[in-house]
């Protein structure tokens, strides 16, 4: 079995790990019925499959010829390519749409793709959903319903898509979009998770540094309280008491610290936690703007490939609202589906609604008067994802000097105050 490692949506450049290629003996039934049985050499059993249905051949055995079986068991890689896991990640369903595409561009029947995919996926997670899949499809459902109906973890537009194409006979067209517009959401939110991890290290590192100050450094002047004649300024006598206090009870520090990281990475998988943290995050002044632009791309982006592949105007809106996370986007883009059913224009419910800039509205409006409305959102999508970029950037560029300086003003502070507690001594020296 060859496993692929997938550069890109549309990419040519599927490598093969191995391409040692092996004979399979198969049989298999022609458009008539017939059955026929034979060998093919090829990398894999998928690759075979795929090469039979493109001479009309509906596969229903296929194995590896005598002295193939072990060869091909020592060339398998040692390491999955996306694991073996109970969960099915999100460049795994990439990888599955981009696949798909590529063998229905291929001229290969739906069921035999759909089946190849799941040969070549083995045991893992996909593979058993693959195979539930074209089980449903083989039973004469739509590949929207079946995939719909088994653990793949799809967003809701993916069938849509499917649906889409399904309807208008480009499914292979349709597939191809999933598999993009996964991939850029992927990126995009991957970009500002790694653009927020260096400022999080730093402003972890600080608090630790601070905590290690407290507890092991500022106890060691703790003695200067004692004496009744070291004159103390109040600060001092706040960090020195603190110090105290913090050595004293150090298993309640680590408890309380256990407690906030447990927390945290709670609040950062609760579904609850994160609408209130995006919530607040839309409401803040400095963060406000990249809220605003995130959501619009994510809306513009989402509208932009259903209209490019057929789906309804009302069901494109409805799934592109499905995207907004914002309490008050999400009214509004609940409001332009309103208007839109019952009878305004897009551009017109938009700018009715103050969801999209001045500039963005003109935008809708030529292209719906046009008839590319879908190339008119598409160019407003990379429009606010280029906003967005620059936002976190400038944010980030103010966000690291800030946090830098105030640990430095907290740890200053601390020590500071530790040197104003020595220099006391002197009215005890004197």
């Amino acid at each position: 079995m060859v496993l692929r490692v997938l550069h890109g949506p549309g990419s040519a450049d599927r490598l093969p790990l191995m391409t040692t290629s092996a004979r399979f003996n198969y049989r298999a039934a022609d458009a008539e019925g017939r059955q026929r049985a034979g060998s093919v050499d090829s990398d894999d059993e998928s690759s075979a499959v795929a090469a039979l249905a493109l001479q009309g051949l509906r596969v229903f055995e296929i194995t590896p010829s005598a002295g193939q079986a072990q060869s091909i068991v020592a060339e398998e890689p040692t390491f999955p390519i996306f694991g073996v896991g109970s969960k099915i990640t999100v460049l795994q369903r990439v990888w599955l749409f981009d696949e798909l595409a590529t063998l229905l561009e291929s001229g290969v029947v739906l069921a035999e793709a759909v089946d190849g995919l799941r040969a070549g996926e083995g045991a893992t997670a996909l593979g058993r959903a693959l195979g539930k899949v074209n089980a449903t499809l083989r039973a004469g459902t739509p590949l929207s319903i079946a995939l719909a109906a088994e653990g793949l973890g799809l967003p809701r537009y993916v069938i849509e898509l499917v649906r889409a194409g399904e309807s208008t006979g480009r499914l292979a067209g349709a597939a191809r979009a999933a598999a993009q517009q996964q991939l850029a959401d992927f990126e995009f939110g991957r970009e500002v998770r790694n653009a927020l991890v260096y400022p999080a290290v730093l402003l972890g590192s600080g608090i630790l540094a601070m905590l290690v100050v407290f507890v092991f450094v500022v106890p060691k002047f703790a003695t200067i309280l004692d004496n009744p004649k070291a004159d103390l300024p109040i600060v001092s006598l706040w960090v020195l008491h603190g110090g105290v206090w913090l050595a004293s009870h150090l298993e309640w520090v680590a408890a309380a610290v256990a407690a906030m990281v447990g927390a945290a990475l709670w609040a950062s998988r609760n579904g609850q936690a994160r609408q209130w943290a995006w919530d607040l995050a839309a409401t803040l002044p400095w963060l406000r703007d990249w809220v605003t632009d995130a959501e619009s791309y994510r809306w513009s982006a989402m509208l932009a490939l259903l209209t490019q592949n057929r789906v309804n105007l009302l069901e494109a809106l409805a799934q592109a609202n499905s995207t907004l996370r914002g309490r008050n986007m999400a009214f509004k883009g609940q409001r332009v589906a309103d208007a839109v059913r019952q009878g305004r224009s897009l551009a017109a419910a938009v700018s009715e609604q103050g969801m999209l800039s001045s500039a963005a509205n003109s935008l809708v409006r030529v292209g719906e008067r046009s008839g590319t409305l879908d190339r008119a959102l598409s160019t407003l999508a990379g429009r606010y994802r280029s906003a967005s970029q620059q936002r976190i950037k400038r944010f980030l560029v103010l966000l690291e000097p800030v946090t830098i300086l105030l640990i430095s003003l907290v740890l200053g502070g601390i020590m500071i105050s530790v040197i104003l507690a020595v220099t006391s001594l002197t009215n005890v020296i004197g």
